[in-house]
């Protein structure tokens, strides 16, 4: 690394053309902001199913089965089967409700006749 930051301050300390620092400089400056964009690429997936970034399954990484959505409720990313409801790590059967303090499906309450 020494010999590296070494190199570069030679380089800098010859003379040199205006246009070529002009160059280095804009070189620097473009690949400085071009940068993030190489890197942190979402994953491919399949059309038929959602992307789901640090869900994985057997050798399926980031990408939830066929038929099943993401969950991001909690910490942890999940996959529930449609048309099942995501519920804090657990997925909900469609004819219940989450519960958010307790974290449990419960039953939908049947509705009082007057």
């Amino acid at each position: 690394m020494a010999q590296l930051f070494d190199h570069i301050c030679r380089t800098l300390a010859t003379p040199m053309p205006r246009s070529r620092a002009l160059k280095l400089i804009l070189g620097g400056l473009a690949g400085a902001v071009l940068a993030p964009f190489g890197f942190g690429q979402t994953p491919q997936c399949p059309s038929n199913t959602d992307t789901c970034v640090g869900f994985t399954q057997g050798n399926i990484k980031d990408c939830c089965p066929p038929g099943q959505q993401c969950c991001t409720d909690t910490a942890s990313r999940y996959c529930c089967p449609r048309p099942q409801s995501c519920c804090l790590g657990h997925c909900c059967q469609p004819n219940t409700t989450c519960n958010t303090t307790t974290g449990a499906c419960e039953a939908n309450p049947t509705p009082r006749r007057p």
